[in-house]
């Protein structure tokens, strides 16, 4: 096709930006930014709840752990109390009417620490996760349209271009 302009290039396929340069230099510094931050946010996000995890298994764990060991120091404690808090972190209260008063009292004690340290444990871990899991929403209600917006700002759009005077016109689609 031969450019109406000029009458005497022929007319060629090429794409060119749909934006001026300004815009298009906004663009790559909205986007590149974006997708960098997000694929950190991804990961962060990723690394922050398998952390939270551990954490919060670790401390049920430990806090199991110095219970049973606080409940072996009590001389006398018949052995089916032990098992019967290794079972389900619980003691059945028939259990617990069976023991003398003094043990019993002994007994509630570690009971409540325990229940003490596991509901810290998953305050803290709930926490956490909740301060974790909101950033990463907020910097993604931030960052999301920043990549968008950039992204359609270094866009190009097919048009034909005359070599010779540089005239141009938009291909329809």
């Amino acid at each position: 096709m031969i450019c109406e302009k000029c009458g005497q290039g022929e007319m060629q396929l090429t794409k060119v930006r749909k934006f001026s340069g300004c815009l298009v230099a906004i663009g790559y510094t909205l986007w590149i930014p974006a997708i960098v931050i997000l694929i950190l946010t991804t990961m962060f996000a990723y690394v922050g709840t398998k952390a939270t995890g551990e954490a919060a298994s670790k401390g049920f764990e430990k806090a199991k752990t110095e219970a049973i060991n606080n409940l072996e120091t009590i001389n006398g404690l018949p052995q089916i109390v032990i098992d019967d808090f290794k079972d389900d972190q619980s003691i059945k209260q028939s259990t617990l009417d069976s023991l003398k008063p003094a043990m019993r009292e002994q007994v509630n004690s570690i009971m409540l620490t325990y229940g003490a340290s596991a509901a810290g444990t998953g305050i803290g871990t709930g926490a956490a996760a909740t301060v974790g899991g909101g950033l990463t929403v907020i910097l993604y209600v931030i960052f999301l349209p920043a990549l968008i917006v950039g992204f359609l700002l270094t866009l190009k759009k097919k048009s034909m271009k005359c070599p010779a005077c540089g005239f141009f016109f938009e291909v329809a689609k």
